[in-house]
């Protein structure tokens, strides 16, 4: 009797890939962005970042950070930023009943001034459609 698929033989798929070599390599450089916490712009300068490094230190007697470019030939640059920190709002409080009703109110009555300047504009209209159809004219 003839078997056409012998486990132990693996005739078809061996799990080997041949290779692309028309592939184009996808390499980019990598760039590292970090975040930490320095007593000053002396000290963000002296740490040591790897190349094209793009680093964050944050002052930590100060509101001031220092963003610290590394190029991909080693030489940094440096900028300060001054930040505030935002002061804590109080929670909103919730609308009361006669605010909400103070509100519907207005917008009804804003919705019906709405609908009668439309109703005046489109009566207008027909007017002005009524005057060149019939062929008047005021002079």
């Amino acid at each position: 009797m003839s078997n056409n698929y012998d486990p132990m033989y693996n005739q078809g798929n061996t799990g080997w890939r041949q290779p692309s070599w028309n592939a184009v390599p996808n390499w980019q450089p990598q760039v590292n962005t970090n975040v930490a916490y320095v007593t000053g712009l002396d000290e963000a300068l002296i740490k040591t970042n790897m190349r094209n490094s793009d680093m964050i230190y944050f002052d930590q007697d100060k509101n001031i950070f220092y963003r610290v470019k590394v190029d991909i030939e080693g030489r940094k640059t440096w900028a300060a930023f001054e930040y505030v920190v935002p002061k804590q709002e109080e929670e909103a409080t919730p609308a009361t009943k006669a605010e909400i009703a103070a509100l519907v109110e207005r917008i009804e009555n804003l919705e019906q001034m709405l609908s009668a300047k439309s109703a005046k504009t489109a009566s207008k209209r027909t007017k002005e459609k009524e005057i060149v159809d019939n062929g008047e004219s005021d002079g």
